[in-house]
């Protein structure tokens, strides 16, 4: 959820608590100086069906502006997104379905026992993408030689397969029989 939506539901959540608390303390009471009002429906008012009909609606406002508020403070921030048009239409693309790409990419590479991957959108005119990985390498491979062929593999898929150019990407390796890390960063535009 964005983040001024998140204040918007705050506030207005905030709001209707108020409103119905003081209004519904107010149709029972003097509270805003409501007198003449309640004079005119006074009668009305102490009814049962009344008093439960007003409370209900009341109770209503409450815990939508209760629903309001805990949405505002609990909810997950809105993924981030890059939106593309086409002449055939729309594409919405998000950092996690590009994550998913790279995690393809890495899992594609003979030497990786695991991995893990991390894509960000950049934003400008044209968008790039940043990429981020994290392998553990079957014992024995060329540290050097298997980083620079991951970098490849991954540039060239997300490339590919999302259509943006890869500004940078950076491979973390962590060797099984060595508890060392080797990270490999390499500009996109280039190679």
């Amino acid at each position: 959820m964005r983040m001024g939506k998140k204040i918007m539901d705050f506030l207005i959540g905030l709001i209707l608590l108020v409103f119905a608390t003081v209004f519904f303390l107010s149709a029972y009471g003097k509270l805003l100086g409501l007198g003449g009002a309640q004079r005119a429906i006074g009668p009305r008012l102490h009814e049962e069906w009344a008093f439960y009909g007003i409370s209900a609606l009341f109770a209503i406002l409450v815990f939508y502006g209760l629903f309001l508020i805990l949405r505002a403070l609990f909810s997950k921030k809105r993924e981030n997104s890059l939106s593309l048009e086409y002449p055939q239409g729309e594409v919405l693309l998000t950092e996690a379905s590009m994550d998913r790409v790279a995690k393809y990419a890495l899992d594609r590479c003979p030497q990786v026992l695991r991995s893990t991957a991390d894509v960000r959108i950049l934003r400008g005119d044209p968008p790039r993408i940043d990429a981020q990985a994290e392998v553990q390498l079957k014992p024995g491979s060329p540290l050097a030689e298997t980083a620079e062929k991951i970098q490849q593999q991954l540039k060239g898929d997300l490339e590919h397969f999302v259509g943006l150019e890869v500004q940078e990407v950076t491979v973390k390796v962590i060797q099984e029989d060595q508890p060392q890390h080797h990270e490999s960063s390499g500009e996109g535009g280039g190679s």
